[in-house]
């Protein structure tokens, strides 16, 4: 696409693609590509043109030109500065300017420059804050003194948009008319198979830098966006006189014919351009030697040295808080872990990157071609990054924006949890969880602090997430005593700490003592003085009570939050009637004395039960106490 193109994401296409349409994947795929192609590359150099016996050192590099592009360069990144500075500083700060120059920060290869898609003011002047920082670093980096030579113009161009950005200088030529004339004089003809294109593809197999420029060559063709390989073969020394010379890279016309030696063989995808200027990347270089026809060698054998090696391995750690002078099995644990995490700790490769290895590819410098043409490929023309992409997530102190505690739907939605219970599925959430040490701590603070200590009455623990960087699922667990009232859930990294409010509340509670403790049955049914029951959290309505013993039933009047009044009907144990017919044979001639009534102390279970809240459960609202029934019963005269 030209610098004016406009790229536009079409919705996944139901009909074949129209001209000019392409996947995005397939663009993603080139850009791949590309991204590989260019890390593997370097900038050629006027000794890559000459013999392989030069002995010269002179680079010959254009440096007027070199020294204006680092200059324009270094002035556009103090521009940028200026106007990012001039945004942050207004009042209020102009967010839509900031923006837009975060966008531009990020065509100079800063990292986290780009700003997410609809991000509020203060997320925005934070950013561009951190993106400040390192803009100045850069133009601090990137003061070049007068007269620099090569290297510090390149250094310079490098601190400008990354130590990975590839300069391409532009060199002169020493001999022009050579170098012609070793491309033109140098015979690649060859047979079947021998032609530059398969020696092309044959060493494609076996050297990456060129496997990788053949799959950009034929991504170029799939899209119809390149003309695949125009392979050019140039054959240094050149011929003097103009002859023709056989390319080093045919085998041998005859069996009789040598090699030549101390040759050295330029593939170029293209001929390179007639004139005593140019710029030009070098894709993969490598020295072959021909061996001789009779050589003289010698006998190696191979010696098995001993393979036997001490298996046992010894870990030697100390305690993470020294001041304890103990170890927990949660820290061994930890301890265990880290050190297997640490022993495959390496450096990102492309493989690692997949997909976004184009994202963090450094961007490309090219001469300029005409007047007034760009001479950098802006990396927004290659690529739009998904939403919030490159935005720092491990720099900086943690922030801790959102606590969810998985309550059931039916439930108000509250971060809390009740005295003696365990709440699971918390969802965490925010940024910079895990820190820039990969090292997180979770903990539970009081409010005001220092006031109690929370550990000995809450517990946190973690479990795993699919982005430790921004989600976090937790367990919490209150114990039986822990104090009602407001504590502070609190995360820990490296960088600082970040907090958010979490409540302990009161759970359904009857003390075990009732008064008074006791109740009498009469012959005949009442309803008893009432009981007093004391405890936390009554609730005027809802709570009951029941007795596991049939003559008792009961009511709950409410006094306050931690009274109740238990109101309960005794049914009587009436005297059992005395049956006497004295005309039935054999009867007495008296009737016979009645039944006499005696007493028993029986225990009586009575369930109180209050209201659930927040998904409780009823072994939660479901409480017990005690009561002794002086329960009054009857028998017959005489019988013991």
């Amino acid at each position: 696409m030209g610098p004016d193109a406009t790229a536009r994401l079409l919705p996944a296409p139901t009909t074949p693609l129209a001209a000019g349409e392409v996947y995005l994947a397939d663009v993603l795929e080139l850009l791949e590509t590309v991204s590989a192609t260019l890390r593997a590359a370097r900038p050629a150099h006027a000794s890559d043109l000459d013999a392989p016996v030069s002995t010269s050192d002179n680079d010959r590099v254009e440096l007027t030109d070199l020294a204006g592009r680092a200059a324009r360069a270094y002035q556009d990144l103090v521009d940028l500065r200026n106007a990012v500075t001039a945004g942050l500083t207004a009042t209020p700060p102009t967010v839509d300017v900031l923006a837009g120059r975060l966008v531009e920060a990020a065509s100079f290869g800063i990292g986290g420059a780009l700003p997410p898609v609809n991000a509020d003011a203060d997320a925005l002047v934070r950013q561009a804050t951190e993106i400040l920082a390192e803009l100045n670093r850069r133009v601090d980096a990137a003061a070049t003194p007068a007269n620099a030579g090569t290297d510090e113009q390149v250094a310079c161009v490098k601190a400008i948009f990354g130590r990975d950005f590839v300069v391409v200088p532009r060199f002169t030529v020493a001999d022009p008319a050579a170098l012609a004339r070793a491309f033109s004089g140098t015979d690649s003809g060859g047979a079947a198979g021998q032609d530059p294109l398969a020696w092309f593809a044959r060493m494609a197999r076996v050297r990456p830098a060129v496997e990788q420029a053949e799959t950009l060559a034929l991504y170029g063709q799939a899209l119809g966006t390149g003309a695949g390989l125009a392979l050019a073969v140039g054959q240094f020394p050149a011929s003097a006189q103009g002859n023709t010379q056989r390319w080093v890279g045919l085998p041998p016309a005859s069996p009789d014919q040598a090699v030549a030696a101390n040759a050295a063989s330029v593939v170029a995808l293209g001929a390179p351009p007639a004139g005593a200027t140019l710029a030009a990347l070098v894709l993969d270089q490598w020295s072959e030697v021909v061996p001789s026809r009779r050589e003289t060698t010698a006998v190696a054998y191979h010696f098995d040295a001993p393979s036997t090696q001490a298996p046992q391995a010894i870990l030697l750690a100390v305690p993470g808080r020294p001041a304890t002078g103990n170890w927990t099995v949660e820290e061994l644990v930890n301890t265990v872990r880290e050190t297997l995490d640490l022993a495959v700790v390496r450096s990102a490769d492309p493989v690692s990157l997949g997909s976004f290895e184009h994202l963090v590819a450094g961007a490309l410098t090219l001469p300029n071609w005409g007047p007034g043409e760009a001479s950098t490929v802006d990396a927004g023309r290659l690529a739009t990054p998904p939403a919030g992409y490159g935005v720092p997530q491990t720099v900086g102190e943690p922030v801790l924006q959102s606590v969810a505690f998985n309550y059931p739907s039916s439930a108000p939605s509250m971060t809390a949890v009740r005295q003696g219970r365990q709440v699971s599925g918390i969802v965490a959430t925010g940024l910079r969880l895990r820190g820039t040490d990969r090292q997180t701590r979770w903990q539970i603070d009081a409010v005001p602090p220092n006031t109690t200590d929370a550990s000995r009455y809450l517990d946190v623990y973690t479990g795993s997430s699919n982005n430790p960087d921004t989600s976090a699922n937790l367990t919490v667990r209150a114990h039986a005593d822990t104090p009602p009232g407001e504590y502070r859930l609190t995360v820990v990294t490296g960088s600082g700490q970040s907090s958010r409010p979490i409540h302990v509340l009161q759970r359904f509670h009857v003390n075990p003592t009732v008064n008074p403790g006791m109740l009498r049955q009469e012959q005949w049914g009442y309803v008893a003085d009432p009981l007093t029951v004391t405890g936390r959290r009554f609730t005027e309505s809802g709570m009951t009570v029941t007795s596991d013993h049939r003559a008792v039933r009961g009511t709950v009047a409410f006094m306050n939050a931690t009274t109740a009044r238990l109101y309960l009907r005794v049914d009587g144990s009436p005297r059992p009637p005395v049956v006497w017919d004295p005309t039935e044979p054999g009867a007495p001639h008296k009737p016979p004395e009645p039944p006499e009534p005696y007493r028993q102390s029986v225990t009586v279970k009575l369930t109180i039960t209050g209201v659930a809240e927040n998904g409780e459960t009823a072994d939660d609202v479901v409480k017990y106490v005690y009561i002794t029934l002086d329960a009054l019963h009857w028998r017959e005269a005489g019988i013991q």
